[in-house]
């Protein structure tokens, strides 16, 4: 689904079948040039956070399934984007056919932290509407994330200003309006990015709908 670097390993980030253990997960390399796990296993490791409450709920719900195998969006993927914030590996996850449980996890190289933890194990900002997880990155000084939601149109967030280890909701704010103001076209998030230019971070997002 996604992968990224953080503490100069590579991470590696999957769904798979609806069971526990069998769901896939998140796995690192253990050396500078790994080569398959097939050829030298000893060059990965698993660091999935199966033994967190939040990871399977008592079995109740797992990281979600691809739908298919062309046509994918974000939102799509259990595992849709890394990103490395003020030294910590962040990663967004869907669950269990994308029933309202997006997550929001953080590894700072020795345990993973679910974070803006509603209570119930989602970090859905206060909206049970967003019901898919599917943008993250860094922009300047802040850590994005952004929602795929039917209803309300998209949902972007981001940390509070000088947050720099952000743990519970209230560590992050709303940043635009309802679906960017058009609720009915803009229902999905495709891709964004960070563009730095003449000293001001520019977010760029690409975003549109399903019919």
């Amino acid at each position: 689904d996604s992968f990224g670097i953080f503490q100069n390993k590579l991470f590696l980030a999957n769904g798979g079948n609806n069971n526990i253990n069998e769901d896939g997960g998140i796995t690192r390399s253990t050396v500078d040039e790994p080569v398959s796990y097939i050829d030298n296993s000893s060059h990965w490791e698993d660091v999935t956070p199966t033994s967190a409450p939040e990871w399977y709920d008592g079995g109740n719900w797992f990281s979600s399934d691809l739908p298919s195998t062309n046509k994918l969006i974000p939102s799509d993927r259990a595992f849709p984007a890394m990103a490395v914030f003020n030294n910590k590996l962040y990663v967004i996850r869907n669950t269990n056919d994308f029933s309202n449980r997006p997550q929001l996890w953080k590894y700072d190289g020795i345990a993973w932290t679910i974070v803006a933890d509603n209570g119930t194990g989602v970090s859905n900002m206060g909206n049970s509407n967003n019901s898919a997880v599917s943008l993250l990155l860094v922009n300047g000084d802040r850590l994005y994330i952004g929602y795929d939601n039917s209803f309300d149109g998209v949902q972007l967030w981001r940390t509070v200003l000088g947050v720099t280890d952000p743990m519970i909701e209230a560590d992050f704010e709303a940043v635009s309006t309802d679906g960017f103001g058009d609720q009915a076209n803009n229902e999905r998030l495709y891709n964004g990015l960070s563009i730095a230019s003449g000293g001001v971070d520019y977010l760029w997002l690409l975003s549109g709908k399903i019919d």
